[in-house]
């Protein structure tokens, strides 16, 4: 098996991030070119949800088979707020693989590109976002702040990328929210992360996949085997049922097939 960082870190092995950030009081605001991105809800107007897409998981070898997936985000903020005044209660971060094809410098609280509008502003809706959860994370209150935080994809998450690799899905990233986005009540929280235009390097997403190669290797395995049992089937038939074929000329006329 095989591991690989895909971000935009000197570090990472494969380069390819993008990702934007939409505000509910901003509406027809693009904010694509931030140094971060967040999930949050502060009241019914102070909604933020994010996009997130990693291009470098085409350059993982075709065939491959994906066997685990982890996000790596450099947290800024992480908190909790009880907007009503009672009891904080830990909102959770939600991970869904993107229904649509969203353009980074584009994309707003209203559109996800340039004349195209979400199913539902915020991009909420079923045609907008898969029902399905790839990943989550509840929110807390400042923990693991200036740090990488992992979150370990599910097995949805890890169907997403082997979908993305083989072209069975189109790589439209995921979406990135809170489970519950009214800002009402004790629902208010915010998960906030550096983006692939901060300028410390080391502190972009990136996404680490592990996977087992395929593809060309497995079919080369598949012809060699043919090879080797026809040329068996050659050697063990009897010289009689050879008409007009001498020992040697078959001997020669195997290896020559073999070294093709």
């Amino acid at each position: 098996m095989t591991t690989v960082k895909i971000g935009d870190n000197t570090t990472d092995g494969i380069a390819g991030c993008e990702a934007t950030q939409i505000y509910k009081a901003t509406p027809t605001t693009n904010l694509g070119s931030n140094s971060s991105i967040e999930a949050s809800t502060f009241d019914s107007g102070d909604t933020r949800v994010s996009w997130l897409r990693f291009t470098g998981i085409s350059s993982i070898p075709a065939g491959s088979t994906i066997t685990a997936v982890s996000l790596f985000l450099w947290k800024t903020n992480d908190n909790v707020f009880a907007d009503d005044g009672g009891s904080e209660v830990p909102n959770t971060f939600e991970i869904r693989r993107s229904l649509r094809d969203w353009v980074e410098t584009q994309a707003t609280w209203n559109i996800y590109k340039t004349s195209n509008n979400w199913g539902t502003a915020g991009g909420s809706n079923a045609t907008d976002r898969s029902a399905t959860l790839s990943g989550s994370q509840a929110t807390a209150f400042n923990t693991d702040v200036g740090a990488y935080k992992e979150i370990a994809l599910n097995a949805t998450g890890i169907a997403d990328v082997q979908g993305f690799l083989d072209g069975t899905l189109t790589n439209n990233g995921w979406r990135f929210g809170l489970a519950d986005e009214s800002g009402t009540g004790n629902s208010a929280g915010q998960y906030q992360v550096f983006t692939s235009d901060n300028g410390t390097n080391g502190h972009r997403p990136y996404l680490s996949v592990t996977y087992t190669a395929g593809g060309s290797n497995a079919v080369g395995r598949g012809l060699t085997e043919s090879v080797l049992t026809a040329r068996r089937s050659l050697v063990a038939m009897p010289r009689r049922g050879l008409v007009g074929i001498e020992r040697p000329q078959l001997v020669g006329f195997e290896k020559r097939k073999i070294a093709a």
